[in-house]
Formats: C-alpha cells, sequence, structure tokens
C-alpha cells in the first residue's frame, strides 16, 4: 500500500518550483517567515483555510496540497473553496443584512494588505460612532 504524501512534502516542493524565498511566500500567504519555516519542516502544518490558501496561491488543488491522489493543477479560472460552519453562518448573515455578494468578492479577493487597511478604516469609523 503506498504511504500518503504529508503536506509538508507538497508544500516543499511547491515552494521548490517556485524559487520563492521564505520572505517572499510570507509576504504573499500573510504570515510571518517562521510560519513558512515550520510549514517546511513539519514542524506545523496550516489549518484549513491556510491549506486552501496555499493551494490557490500555487494554484493547485487543495485536495493534492493535502496528499491526495488527484490531479496537481487547478483548472484555468477556478479557485478552491473551504466554508466552516461558522464562515458559511457569517456570510449569510451579512447576506441578510444587505450586503451583496460582488462586495463580498471584492474583499475575498483583496490582498491581505488591502484587507488590513479597509480594517482599519471600519475600526476608526467604529470608534467615531461609540464617542
Amino acid at each position: 500500500m503506498k504511504e500518503k504524501v504529508t503536506f509538508r512534502e507538497r508544500f516543499v516542493e511547491l515552494c521548490e518550483e517556485s524559487g520563492k524565498t521564505n520572505t517572499e511566500l510570507a509576504k504573499a500567504l500573510g504570515v510571518a517567515n517562521q510560519t513558512i519555516s515550520a510549514w517546511k519542516t513539519g514542524a506545523r502544518a496550516p489549518k484549513d483555510l491556510g491549506i486552501t490558501a496555499v493551494a490557490n496561491y500555487f494554484r493547485v488543488n487543495v485536495k493534492w496540497l493535502m496528499g491526495f491522489d488527484v490531479e496537481k493543477d487547478l483548472p484555468p479560472n477556478a479557485t478552491n473553496y473551504y466554508i466552516e460552519g461558522s464562515i458559511a453562518d457569517f456570510v449569510n448573515d451579512l447576506i441578510k443584512k444587505g450586503v451583496t455578494i460582488e462586495s463580498l468578492k471584492l474583499w475575498v479577493d483583496a490582498s491581505p494588505t488591502a484587507r488590513r487597511a479597509a480594517m482599519a478604516v471600519l475600526e476608526s469609523m467604529k470608534e467615531e460612532n461609540t464617542k
């Protein structure tokens, strides 16, 4: 019986193929350099949403990244999705409150830096409204 390949092995393979440094990968994925190192050594592995982010960054099938024997590459214009119960509930609540799907897509497609900047603006607006 063939032994299952680990996330660590697949992640290292993708990193080597990309030629990116740990710093470049950390910045692109919105994590610390130490996190990339921990994933490469197998000391830690990302949670489900992190695995999905890595798979989408490298344009590979999330199931392949997790070690399953499936096609590696994502088809053009495809995206891996992982929706946990609490996240699905949160999104549904936003939609019920009038947030459009187009607005949610903009948020999801935004870079981590853009999301952090938007959150800072929202936090400052929240503070102004509580004064």
